[in-house]
């Protein structure tokens, strides 16, 4: 796989136009409060520039099938609670709002417009924002084009900040072309301002993001998400800063202070080549992993997949936080997984009833309390780096966030071949080193107990006794061959015993017998981690 791939030129959003900025202004007195209320601080991308060069290049790591950015030796991905925190729009104790797909004379409608008389104005299900500005956005709107209305001056003031909180997710939050907004919005806004405590815009926002990305991954050129909430989520966690000046911007609003906190950013990327060298030479150890105002319950996983099903504007979006742990400042070990492709539906082919269902389980969707610990462990750079490809996902649905069977099977089959030493695992792994690997104590007699089994006591280091066991080979012993010095101590006997998962063919094996460690591939065990992602043999899932 090709860490960036260059994407043709993509359409998207890049600033406010003109007419939505001079809308808020004319609005803003009478209705300011209501619309906050909505839109929460989206309202503050209207003075907001998109960097369309590090969009279109951040894409390019955009991995469809595992609905992250796959970087070097890590994968991230937009989360709900980030959305949240960065829009100050709730999720907890709401549901996700669903849209509904309505015709033209509907829409007039819903506007109490004449429909003879407007219905010129709407073609294919979009509506031009010059349209609808000249009759809502202005104070003379109404009585400059009277005939075409079918309500009072009051009713026509009732509407009015309903319908810019519709052009403004049309145009700045769910786009579909310069300009042009799709009328289905707009009963779904309507349900929001009629029942403001029971439905949330955050998982459909982030839906659309990710579904945007997937289309331009695959050759679709407008990016139909908001390109300045992605660019704005992207350049918080790759400017790694001190945890405290996240908390001594004054303001608020995230999306407003998100230029004061990165102002420190010295050397920041700035055209296409510095961004895709950046990029392409990003690491684990060099990013903001958690947003230290992000805490609380984070949601994990539904109850029958390993996933969760985000309902958009215009499909069903797969979201996979169980791969970004880290995001959540919890572990990151490996993941239980599934093959998502076949739940990346449009709404053409998904019923009502399934939409509906999808909504009522989003009250059961189990939780994942956030933490402040933001590492993972060695299996999981295993099977992140080495032997994904050779993965079984999951069928089924369980309780729990990691694969327990594969990291059995990877301490005890992969990682002894793998060669990890101690260089190897503070580069990998920073910070994480004293927390799980006990540091030999000089004083200690390395004679004290040489009847102890080092694998039987994760917490004995190796090294103290070199005779511990006479029948060790010593071209295997770590303490002769410092570059296959492998990390005992944390190796844990497995409770299946001698039987360990073996995902490449559904099966237990036993790594006492014949299919041993000589049977199986190879995985590079040199003295560095081999992290090319090319998957070129690997199966490719939907």
């Amino acid at each position: 796989m090709n860490l960036n791939q260059d994407l043709p030129d993509i359409q998207m959003v890049v600033s406010a136009p003109h007419i939505l900025h001079n809308w808020w202004q004319n609005i803003r007195r009478t209705h300011g409060a209501e619309i906050q209320g909505h839109l929460g601080a989206l309202l503050s991308l209207l003075g907001i520039q998109c960097d369309k060069v590090f969009v279109t290049q951040l894409m390019g790591f955009w991995e469809p099938s595992t609905v992250t950015f796959k970087f070097l030796d890590f994968e991230i991905t937009p989360t709900l609670e980030e959305f949240s925190s960065l829009t100050e729009l709730p999720i907890r104790g709401r549901l996700p709002v669903i849209p509904s797909a309505i015709c033209t004379g509907d829409f007039l409608s819903l506007l109490d417009l004449h429909i003879f008389r407007s219905l010129r104005y709407v073609d294919g299900g979009h509506v031009e924002l010059e349209y609808l500005f000249q009759r809502f956005g202005r104070s003379e709107g109404y009585y400059e084009y009277q005939r075409e209305f079918e309500c009072t001056r009051g009713a026509w003031e009732h509407m009015r900040p309903r319908v810019f909180v519709m052009a403004f997710l049309g145009v700045m939050v769910f786009p579909i072309r310069s300009n042009s907004i799709d009328i289905n919005i707009l009963p779904m806004v309507i349900s929001i301002f009629n029942d403001p405590q029971r439905f949330t815009l955050v998982p459909m926002i982030l839906a659309e993001v990710l579904r945007s990305m997937t289309a331009c991954i695959r050759g679709h050129n407008f990016f139909g998400g908001c390109s300045i909430l992605l660019q704005i989520w992207a350049r918080e966690h790759f400017y790694r800063r001190d945890p405290q000046m996240d908390y001594c911007i004054g303001a608020p609003n995230k999306i407003e202070s998100h230029e004061d906190r990165l102002q420190n950013w010295v050397g920041a990327p700035t055209g296409k080549e510095e961004w895709r060298t950046f990029l392409n030479n990003l690491t684990g150890d060099a990013i903001q992993w958690k947003f230290s105002w992000v805490t609380g319950l984070a949601f994990a996983r539904t109850r029958y997949f390993f996933f969760i099903e985000l309902i958009g504007l215009r499909g069903i979006q797969p979201y996979a936080p169980l791969r970004v742990m880290r995001q959540f400042g919890v572990i990151q070990d490996i993941p239980l997984w599934s093959i998502m492709g076949s739940h990346e539906d449009a709404f053409t082919s998904v019923s009502l009833e399934r939409i509906r269902n999808m909504q009522a389980e989003w009250e059961s969707i189990i939780d994942l309390e956030i933490g402040e610990e933001s590492w993972c462990t060695p299996e999981y750079y295993a099977w992140r780096n080495t032997v994904s490809h050779m993965a079984r996902p999951s069928a089924h649905g369980h309780w729990g966030f990691v694969d327990r069977q594969q990291i059995d099977w990877i301490r005890e089959s992969v990682l002894l071949r793998m060669g990890f030493t101690t260089p190897m695992y503070k580069q990998i792994v920073p910070g994480s080193v004293n927390y799980l690997i006990q540091e030999e104590d000089p004083k200690e007699d390395p004679e004290e107990d040489p009847e102890e089994d080092p694998e039987e006591d994760p917490e004995e280091d190796p090294e103290e006794d070199p005779e511990e066991d006479p029948e060790e080979d010593p071209e295997e012993n770590p303490e002769e061959d410092p570059e296959v010095e492998v990390w005992e101590d944390y190796m844990e006997v497995s409770e299946m015993g001698s039987n360990v998962y073996d995902p490449r063919d559904g099966g237990v094996i036993d790594i006492s017998s014949e299919h041993g460690p000589e049977e199986s591939p190879e995985y590079h065990p040199g003295p560095y981690y081999d992290v090319d992602d090319d998957d070129d043999d690997a199966p490719t899932w939907p």
